[in-house]
């Protein structure tokens, strides 16, 4: 099926006529003009493609034109990335002379750069909404309408395509400032906001697009910042501790010899009216040993001994001290105690832990409250929660619970939930708690032994 070079010429002259034409109706990213040899007579690049194949080279992964060749009919391929650098859909037709003879084909390009990006986005966790030149929205993705949703009434991105940004999203001083300065310089910025409406810290991510107009990409960052503040309070844990370990020594010897003085002295016949007195300074001195101990619990390179324990078993021997203190306070305890496997666990500490959370339990609730303590197995953790029927703990303090000092009691140390969280880590488990104006929960996850 060669064509003669006059036929060639009368193609390639009625293809550059016919190719911008339909340019110009179709958004199209590129046109060919080829030959039954398969070889470019006429090409017209878009902005997504350009080719650099001179004319008369073979067209790289031609299956899809031949098939047009050899049978006439038109065909719809889809082109990989590897033969022009992009990959687009490709749209065939042959080309006929007068005698209804195959002669070429005409094949139109449709880069799937642009599908590829807005499907990623549709389908993105991260919320992404592009603007025009006006600051009207142009495309949002799932994520994106759904939080725009909570600002006005949407359910579709087709109702907020045309929609000026700051009719729909409150005009907060950083989001609207950055907006301006991103259309202003074309300069990308990255900020991180904290959003009172959905009460989440967000990072967001603001770019230029040649147009004039904008794209936004924003993300929740909430379990971020909370590994961060972790992070951070595991750092301060792990220096008091190391603090403590090094004067621990050089602080409890001249305590130890006051406290021997102070125990001979009291029972001096001569000294008997001031017992009392004595009694108050021992107790004292009694308290900032007990400091000190909790100090270097603090400390991460502390020596634990880790062996295959039974939870349950561990809880039931320390019960009768928990249901004495309880007595003594005039509150109920109640457990819940399922079948479990065996942790590796340090019981000296894991006993520690465990009674800190109830301790701090049996102090936040008045006489006759109920503390219930569970065991049970949560997927391959081992859970032990510690329930109080007390007030909550104050919103303000929770994001910094665990921090050294960081107490709401007038005798209290702020080192007890601290010194929880330095042996949980030491045990690769993890702390958690739900609170509320009718109680708080503390959990404990333990991953259960394998071997």
């Amino acid at each position: 099926m060669n064509i003669a070079k006059s036929e060639t010429k009368e193609l390639l002259a009625a293809l550059k006529i016919t190719l911008p034409i339909i340019q110009e109706l179709l958004p199209l990213d590129i046109m060919f003009g080829i030959t039954d040899q398969e070889k470019f007579i006429y090409y017209l690049p878009g902005k997504e493609i350009d080719i650099k194949l001179p004319l008369g080279a073979p067209i790289p992964q031609s299956a899809g034109f031949r098939k047009v060749l050899e049978t006439g009919q038109a065909s719809s391929i889809n082109v990989e990335k590897e033969a022009y650098g992009v990959a687009f859909k490709s749209n065939s037709l042959p080309i006929k002379d007068k005698d209804g003879n195959i002669t070429g084909v005409i094949a139109m390009g449709i880069s799937l750069l642009n599908q590829e990006i807005i499907s990623q986005a549709a389908q993105a966790l991260d919320g992404f909404f592009s603007l025009d030149n006006q600051l009207h929205f142009s495309y949002a993705n799932k994520v994106a309408v759904e939080y725009v949703s909570r600002y006005a009434s949407l359910k579709l991105a087709q109702q907020l395509v045309g929609k000026y940004i700051w009719d729909i999203i409150p005009k907060t001083p950083i989001f609207f400032e950055n907006i301006t300065k991103v259309k202003k310089t074309r300069t990308p910025v990255h900020i991180e906001i904290f959003s009172q409406f959905g009460q989440q810290w967000m990072s967001v991510n603001i770019y230029p697009l040649s147009d004039g107009g904008l794209t936004v990409y924003f993300r929740n960052i909430d379990e971020q910042k909370r590994i961060q503040r972790e992070m951070a309070r595991l750092e301060q844990l792990h220096l008091v501790g190391e603090m403590a370990a090094g004067i621990s020594h050089e602080i409890r010897n001249p305590m130890t010899t006051v406290r021997g003085y102070l125990q001979m002295l009291k029972v001096k016949d001569r000294l008997l009216d001031f017992s009392e007195q004595f009694d108050l300074m021992i107790e004292e001195l009694d308290r900032a040993n007990q400091i000190i101990s909790e100090f270097l619990s603090l400390a991460n390179n502390k020596i634990v001994v880790r062996k295959p324990i039974n939870l349950v078993e561990l809880i039931k021997a320390i019960l009768p001290l928990i249901e004495s203190d309880a007595r003594l306070l005039g509150q109920n305890v109640q457990t819940q105690l399922q079948k479990i496997p065996m942790a590796l666990l340090d019981p000296r500490e894991i006993r520690q832990l465990i009674l800190n959370l109830v301790r701090n339990a049996f102090e936040s609730m008045e006489s006759g409250g109920t503390l219930t303590i569970r065991v049970y197995k949560k997927n391959d953790n081992i859970v032990f929660a510690v329930q109080d029927e007390g007030s909550g703990i104050p919103e303000e303090i929770r994001p910094k619970l665990g921090t050294p000092f960081l107490t709401t009691k007038e005798k209290g140390t702020g080192l007890g939930l601290a010194t929880c969280y330095s042996i949980a880590k030491r045990h690769d488990a993890a702390i958690d708690f739900i609170t509320g104006d009718s109680g708080t929960t503390f959990y404990l996850y333990i991953k259960e032994y394998e071997g």
